[in-house]
């Protein structure tokens, strides 16, 4: 509530009235906000007090608010921070549950629900020197303002969490304000102290959640031309005009070719550096380890991206393409002549190890990573002989996850103010005493300044310093200087932070995002061309839905209701209006649950004035169909829809409209019917017969059931059990196959059963058919699923098969535990085409490095450019007539180990792995299984990349 005050001048106020005007001002603005920082050694308390009581001088001036701060040492932090935001969030919780049934008694005592407000009460006192003071609240038990968020170590040196991981936890978990408005608005001043690049790439969905600290990012590798070699050979000139803009560079080559042909190399060598760092520079390679799908961009593989404008190199301004590097004419140009350097027999133009001496030689050209302190005035290099070299940069600050997430500030979502505390954030980052005061303390007790204006920390009676880590405690460019630090760090950083470009495939992990686009994640993703997201599923069981708490007090409050329709709506946040649905019907012991999409549609005129009808809207019917009056079913609906996009709930039983009861939650459910306490049932659908290639004993028998000539629908059930391996779990395999379906036929797989039990429940859904013809959506007449079971030991296990809720047959094929059916998949990433893309890489570097001359070489890579190409397939025959019958050996040679028998498969694999189509149907002719139909492939790493960059809108503008 807002007061009006008139001020009258002193002269004609009592001492009461003044009194009184200065409590009522403090009435509407005085606060008490809580800070946690972290400290390189513990801070003494009576030095925690002084700079304290120093820092909320300025801030009770400045802003009205007083400070209560918590210093804790990075052991420490983690655990004492979480632990103190879940106990407000409970208290919290537990206060709004308390506070709405008080307003529901007092709706029902008076009949409205208005609120009569007070102002509050604040109190002045008179301090020891006599002056008029206004008291501060004291803080709420476990109130959580400011946060600092950064990489923690223990004594040890082992890392607690990092800032990254830290960062998203608390983000997930709700504990984080959004702060995007205060920086629009009251601390918009931020943008002119921070880096941008620091402050775009901290965001998260497009929601900024903390405040980086501003430091020095990353650094630049400079390419270092030998000045006087460079003169003696009058190139200087190519650089000086700019024509010198990389290693792979005719003038590079011009200048390494005099070297070598007329220095002593005993003396000079031409590249300071091995080949492979120098391969490194050529371009981006998308090597990734078959075994844990990471990622490592330096080690040479076929497929990348080449590297041309350096300056671009940054998330959101370029996309890695996964070309087939052999068929891009600069890099199979440049890649030639830096292996004809290798291959050179007369000159050892590269150093032989990273580990080779080479200090005592004079190089022509070397590299040195670091920042712009490492030039001289000048902007030369000099190394520790005194030689002078021309840079050139080949490399830009580049902004890592420790640069961004190591060290930042955020607010609580419990804060009692959002924009009280970014106040204080806000000076931090741009006020300069503000800075001093929180870093080193009270200037004179805790540091003093020498005569170069650098920091000498002080000890006080107990001989106790204030230790702080300069980049833990707000904007570093503002700090005072340390003892060893260079006088132009901060100057130089400034304009290194203008270079920055952010690491291209920062947060970017292609295991865990691939899992993320799987079928059976709970993530919901909004369909951008319907509008919206829908999935469904029923059958569950109320024991096992009952191991959530939220959903047994749910269930039981249902049931003790009556007869109905009960719906548990999980969350709705305003945005993409996410809602995950649980329904119960009570009154019914078998159903058959559907939901049925109706749109909502509205006639506009478009430009060229014709009435087009546009789906603005969705209706959403859920039918329950009773076959008895007693009973249940639990179902469950996920509802994913833009904020404009209109939606409707219509709940039917036996096709008449009821009513249902709703009860709404403002949080997420996070409960996975999947993975409980007792069990987790993996599930991989929709999969092919390719996909299973490398489990020889699975190839054979899944093959042999496909080329059965029997014609009728047929489920084929192989089930692998292993109860001895574990003394507390037992393992359950179930392959899943059946064949000759034309209609598309879906699988549920639900886990039935009480406590202590689990029926695998397989229903079939859909139309089937006897002829051998190929399903409409997938171009297969079979369905294969992979479900992997893994229970407590105590758990009873059994499984059903039914076929649109009736019982179905089904051959099945008990295995031994010595022929576990091994499968590895994640989410949709195809693993088969990760292995092929190693085995090739290894292949075509096993014939790159075979060869023992120039001309050789040449030969083997145009050949290799020939064939790896995703514009044109390549015959055998139209290869023979290239290199000509005297090239048999050759041509057998690269036959044998790049395309084995079947020439078109190379082709295909190589358009699936550098397309970001994600679901190519291509023939299918893997390694000797070739049954002639088609399949769709799962998802290539450049289509899971890809679909990255579109979620998170790193996709370059144009």
């Amino acid at each position: 509530m807002l007061f009006a005050i008139v001020l009258t001048s002193c002269a004609e106020q009592t001492d009461d009235e003044v009194k009184d005007n200065i409590a009522e001002q403090a009435s509407k603005n005085n606060m008490t906000l809580s800070m946690w920082v972290v400290s390189e050694e513990e801070v003494d308390p009576e030095i925690a007090v002084a700079v304290t009581e120093e820092i909320n001088s300025m801030t009770r001036s400045k802003y009205k608010t007083e400070l209560v701060i918590t210093y804790l040492t990075e052991d420490q932090y983690y655990e004492k921070l979480t632990a103190e935001i879940e106990a407000y969030a409970a208290a919290e919780a537990e206060r709004k549950e308390q506070q709405e049934a008080e307003e529901e008694s007092k709706e029902d005592e008076t009949g409205t629900g208005e609120e009569t407000t007070t102002a509050p009460e604040v109190e002045t006192y008179i301090d020891d020197n006599g002056l008029l003071q206004e008291k501060y609240p004291a803080l709420e038990e476990h109130q959580v303002d400011i946060i600092y968020i950064g990489n923690l170590v223990d004594g040890d040196g082992n890392l607690i969490v990092s800032g990254q991981d830290m960062y998203s936890e608390f983000v997930t978990k709700g504990w984080l304000a959004e702060l995007d408005s205060e920086l629009k608005n009251s601390s918009k001043k931020i943008a002119e102290y921070i880096s941008p690049t620091l402050l775009s790439s901290v965001k998260q969905d497009g929601v900024t959640y903390a405040i980086p600290n501003n430091n020095v990012i990353g650094e630049y590798k400079y390419m270092l031309l030998n000045q006087k070699l460079m003169d003696r050979y009058a190139l200087q000139g190519y650089f000086q005009r700019g024509l010198i803009d990389g290693f792979y560079n005719e003038y590079i080559y011009q200048f390494l070719n005099l070297v070598a042909l007329n220095e002593d190399l005993t003396k000079v060598i031409p590249v300071d550096a091995t080949y492979d760092q120098c391969l490194e520079l050529l371009a981006h390679y998308w090597t990734i380890d078959e075994d844990d799908y990471t990622l490592d961009s330096d080690q040479f593989s076929i497929f990348g991206t080449l590297y041309e404008d350096l300056q671009s190199l940054s998330r959101g301004e370029t996309v890695l393409g996964v070309q087939s590097l052999l068929e891009n004419e600069d890099f199979v140009a440049a890649f030639l002549q830096l292996n004809k350097y290798r291959l050179d027999k007369e000159v050892s133009y590269f150093k032989q190890s990273e580990d080779q001496d080479t200090s005592a030689m004079s190089a022509a050209v070397k590299f040195v990573n670091g920042d712009l302190t490492v030039l001289d005035a000048e902007g030369y290099y000099r190394d520790k002989n005194g030689e002078r070299y021309y840079v050139v940069p080949v490399a830009y600050p580049t902004a890592t996850a420790e640069d961004i997430y190591g060290n930042m500030f955020a607010v609580s979502s419990y804060s009692v103010s959002v924009s009280r505390s970014m106040e204080i954030i806000t000076c931090l980052n741009t006020n300069t005493e503000m800075r001093n005061l929180l870093q080193y303390g009270v200037e004179g007790e805790n540091y003093r300044l020498d005569d170069n204006g650098r920091v000498v920390r002080l000890s006080n009676k107990n001989n106790k310093q204030y230790v702080m880590d300069i980049y833990a405690t707000g904007n570093a460019f503002l700090a005072y200087l340390e003892p060893q630090m260079d006088e132009s760090i901060w100057e130089n950083g400034k304009v290194q932070n203008r270079s920055s470009l952010v690491e291209p495939l920062l947060g970017f992990d292609l295991d865990s995002f691939a899992l993320a686009l799987s079928p059976e994640d709970t993530t919901i993703t909004i369909d951008e061309i319907k509008g919206y997201n829908l999935s469904y599923s029923s059958g569950y069981s109320k024991d096992l839905l009952s191991q959530n708490e939220k959903l047994k007090t749910w269930i039981e409050q249902c049931d003790a209701a009556g007869k109905g329709v009960y719906i548990y709506k999980s969350v709705d946040d305003g945005k993409k209006q996410y809602v995950a649905n649980y329904y119960l019907y009570n009154n019914t012991g078998s159903a058959n649950f559907t939901v049925v999409e109706e749109p909502i549609t509205t006639v506009e005129v478009n430009d060229a004035g014709i009435e087009v009808e546009k789906q603005v809207g969705v209706t959403l019917v859920l039918n329950y169909s009773d076959v008895q009056s007693s009973g249940y079913e639990l179902s469950l609906v996920s509802f994913a829809r833009p904020a404009d996009y209109q939606s409707k709930i219509v709940c039917k039983v036996n096709d008449t409209e009821t009513a249902m009861v709703e009860t709404a939650q403002t949080d997420v459910l996070n409960f996975d019917f999947y993975n409980t306490d007792e069990f987790t049932v993996e599930i991989y659908d929709d999969l092919t017969i390719p996909h299973i290639i490398d489990n020889p004993y699975l190839n054979e028998v899944i093959t042999a059931w496909y080329k059965d000539t029997n014609m009728q629908t047929t489920n084929n059930v192989l089930i692998w059990s292993d109860t001895t391996s574990s003394e507390t779990e037992n393992y359950y395999t179930y392959v899943v196959y059946r064949k000759n379906m034309k209609y598309i036929t879906d699988l549920q797989v639900l886990p039935k059963g009480n406590s202590g039990e689990l029926v695998l429940h397989f229903d079939f859904n859909g139309a089937e058919t006897t002829d051998n013809s190929l399903d409409v959506t997938t171009q297969r007449n079979y369905l294969l699923y992979y479900v992997r079971v893994t229970t407590d030991k105590d758990v009873s296990f059994s499984h059903k098969i039914t076929l649109n809720g009736g019982d179905d047959s089904a051959t099945f094929n008990p295995m031994s535990a010595t022929k576990d059916p091994d499968f590895v998949m994640i989410g949709n990433l195809d693993t088969e085409l990760v292995k092929y893309m190693a085995e090739l890489n290894e292949d075509i570097l096993g014939l790159i490095y075979a060869c023992e001359d120039y001309a050789s070489l040449e030969k083997t890579i145009t050949t290799l450019s020939y064939l790896l190409n995703t514009k044109t397939k390549v015959s055998e025959n139209e290869l023979k007539s290239t290199y000509g019958t005297g090239s048999d050996a050759f041509l057998k040679k690269i036959k044998d180990t790049v395309i084995g028998s079947d020439w078109t498969a190379l082709f295909d694999k190589l358009r699936h792995i550098t397309h970001a189509e994600t679901m190519d149907v291509l023939t299918d002719t893997v390694k000797t299984w070739a049954n002639g139909d088609e399949y769709v492939y799962y998802t290539s790493p450049y289509g899971i990349y890809y679909a990255w960059l579109e979620t998170y809108s790193y996709l370059p503008a144009n």
